[in-house]
């Protein structure tokens, strides 16, 4: 199993017989075929679950209840106000359902007890709104910080690399250059990764239990 991205680029081109230069692939384009791969599986299999990166942490100032989160986050699954030392659980409840509930989330101010889902464009918004300055912790489903290449590291987990050289394969074969097109193969190389994503999701889903609730999906993904 592959496990650096250099690693899994020389197994493609062993795969593809790419090995001698010049290559009908570079480097950088395997890169980017790779780092695509990886955000596609992280988002269709919630397998990178994370609650301490810097992506996961939002100060707060007084007064401010929108907040705007990291567009490499899929789905919060739970939330805590942080305030002079204490932490505090919060509940995550869509606007629609707040509104319902009467609740003034506009104007009602005092120590957050609720992060609402469907009031901001690419996070949420904390009910009362803050009378002090705080943090908001988050843990959640995300898709991967940064792009791949040579020094980086996988965040997706082992298990589901086997996909990320089939969709390389399905992008390659589907490059619009004569030497290179290859309809039929990248057809099967699609269907091939599709075939691991059934598997993926289904196992997935069995192991959190089911869909999980209190998600926010970002327009960036």
């Amino acid at each position: 199993m592959y496990t650096t991205p250099a690693e899994l680029i020389l197994a493609f081109r062993r795969e593809m017989h790419d090995t001698v230069a010049p290559y009908f692939w570079s480097n950088p384009e395997l890169y980017e075929y790779m780092t695509q791969a990886e955000l596609v599986i992280a988002q269709r299999t919630m397998c990178i679950q994370d609650l301490t990166s810097a992506a996961t942490l939002y100060d707060v100032a007084a007064d401010e209840a929108d907040v705007v989160m990291h567009p490499s986050i899929y789905r919060i699954r739970a939330a805590w106000w942080l305030e002079n030392g204490g932490e505090f659980k919060l509940e995550i409840r869509s606007l629609d359902d707040m509104i319902a509930r009467g609740c003034r989330v506009n104007t009602q101010e005092g120590r957050p007890n609720t992060f609402m889902t469907g009031a901001v464009t690419n996070g949420a918004r904390l009910y009362p709104i803050p009378q002090n300055a705080g943090e908001v912790r988050v843990a959640v489903y995300r898709t991967p910080l940064a792009p791949l290449n040579e020094q980086a590291s996988f965040e997706i987990p082992i298990q589901y690399r086997n996909a990320m050289l089939d969709w390389m394969k399905f992008r390659a074969l589907s490059k619009d250059d004569a030497e290179t097109f290859n309809r039929e193969s990248a057809g099967n190389a699609q269907r091939a990764f599709e075939y691991h994503m059934d598997s993926y999701t289904t196992s997935e889903s069995m192991r959190r239990g089911g869909p999980q609730n209190g998600g926010i999906s970002y327009g960036g993904l």
